[in-house]
């Protein structure tokens, strides 16, 4: 993981394609809902179906301060220890994944030893 993936989160903007006015909410003309989905390393998770549009917005801010703010608070921490000490790095790497369980996202964040011989 690097800087550019931060840099990316921090520097994101409105997409030309989204009709919704709000990235990751979707309107679904058929059933008159909207769906919310956020994106993290190349997958995509569904967040849900909301009613109100106003719902659907808070539940993807909700996402996106679980995922993309934690991650990049956690990678400037990682970073800064990384940058007194690139051994502590090599030794250390960055773990940061998130998953769906029983409905919900949750995130693994943490710095894992790695054994040496």
């Amino acid at each position: 993981m690097s800087m550019e993936l931060v840099w990316k989160f921090e520097k994101r903007k409105k997409r030309r394609d989204n009709e919704s006015g709000f990235r990751g909410v979707f309107y679904l003309k058929n059933s008159n809902r909207y769906r919310v989905d956020i994106g993290f390393k190349g997958k995509r998770y569904y967040v849900g179906l909301f009613e109100d549009y106003d719902e659907a917005v808070q539940a993807r801010l909700e996402a996106e301060n679980l995922i993309h703010n934690s991650f990049i608070n956690i990678w400037k921490e990682w970073n800064q220890k990384d940058q007194e000490d690139p051994q502590w790095g090599k030794e250390h790497p960055l773990v940061f994944n998130v998953r769906k369980v029983n409905g919900e996202l949750q995130v693994e964040a943490g710095c894992q030893k790695i054994k040496t011989s």
